[in-house]
């Protein structure tokens, strides 16, 4: 790891979505940047993407790092969590001293226990990075309606 704090990677957005991918350099988002999500039943998974973006500074390249995603309940319960090692080379057309970025995209199908706040943080090399909150609701269930009497 880099020794100023400056060189360090860092996670630039989470970002939720419906579905995202991370393709050749490229986020590519449907239903992207919400914050509040309404389940009918806390019994069945939900699915999100999550979308982050990775600044990996010019002394951190060329090192192993690992970036973990923990998704959390407002109580700091763990839910979820995924990890993964990178290591970004430093490719011929980057310039001297610049950083690039590495876009990435996650697919999750958690269960939520319950409506409330629930946290997602992105970490690099156990460090906390960047971090989003969304908020989950129930999802009312429409009236019934009786026929109409004859």
């Amino acid at each position: 790891m880099a020794t100023n704090p400056t060189d360090n990677p860092r996670v630039d957005f989470v970002i939720l979505a419906d579905r995202a991918e991370a393709v050749n350099g490229k986020l590519y988002m449907m239903g992207g940047a919400w914050d509040r999500m309404w389940v009918a039943d806390f019994a069945q998974q939900q699915f999100l993407s999550i979308a982050t973006g990775i600044v990996v500074p010019w002394n951190a390249t060329n090192q192993p790092h690992k970036l973990t995603i923990r998704v959390e309940t407002q109580d700091a319960n763990e839910i979820a969590t995924l990890s993964l090692n990178f290591n970004a080379g430093r490719p011929p057309f980057l310039g001297h001293a610049e950083s690039q970025r590495i876009p990435l995209a996650f697919q999750l199908a958690i269960r939520l226990p319950e409506p409330g706040a629930y946290v997602i943080k992105a970490l690099i090399d156990d460090c906390e990075s960047n971090k989003t909150v969304f908020y989950v609701q129930l999802l009312p269930t429409p009236p019934v309606m009786a026929p109409p009497s004859p």
